[in-house]
């Protein structure tokens, strides 16, 4: 069954495969084996660069997610997008507007999962690419960057991964 953020964009026409080319909203998008990612490793300048491009791609994304600027709906609206991709089932445990903090949880990390299976348990978080990935998305939602940090890991041998998402200072 196809996840309802998906069908959506179908339906309008924003998502589609033609000619060996998967496309949403215009955009090219790959279908890589999750293996393959775990043998990436990033230095800090490339994570940036990495982050930055994410950032570019979900803004775009922003005006078709949320045509207001209620936070609130413009965050659900990115952790359907962020459910789609396949990397587990993320939700918010708590979020302090305020503050702008906020922990999530990724239920069924594909990422950990697949860590585990080929190289067993961990001593420390394993979901850096979800970290990138929450720090951009989370920057739009909030409209300032973010630290994000993995706390706990399922490849740790925790039930689920947590993540902290606090705003950078100055």
């Amino acid at each position: 069954m196809l996840n309802p953020f998906l069908s959506k964009l179908l339906f309008i026409r924003q998502f589609g495969i033609d000619k060996g080319e998967l496309k949403i909203f215009n955009k090219r998008f790959l279908l890589i084996p999750l293996s393959a990612f775990l043998s990436i490793k990033l230095n800090k300048e490339q994570e940036t660069k990495f982050v930055k491009e994410l950032k570019l791609s979900f803004t775009h994304l922003a005006k078709f997610l949320s045509k207001s600027n209620n936070v609130i709906e413009l965050l659900e609206n990115y952790l359907a997008l962020f459910n789609s991709m396949g990397l587990g089932e993320i939700q918010v445990e708590s979020f302090d507007q305020k503050t702008k903090r906020m922990i999530l949880v990724l239920r069924n990390s594909t990422i950990a999962k697949e860590y585990i299976n080929k190289t067993g348990y961990s001593k420390k978080p394993v979901c850096k690419l979800v970290t990138l990935i929450l720090k951009a998305m989370l920057s739009i939602v909030l409209k300032t960057d973010v630290n994000v940090k993995e706390t706990a890991c399922l490849a740790m041998k925790n039930d689920f991964c947590v993540f902290n998402a606090i705003p950078k200072k100055g």
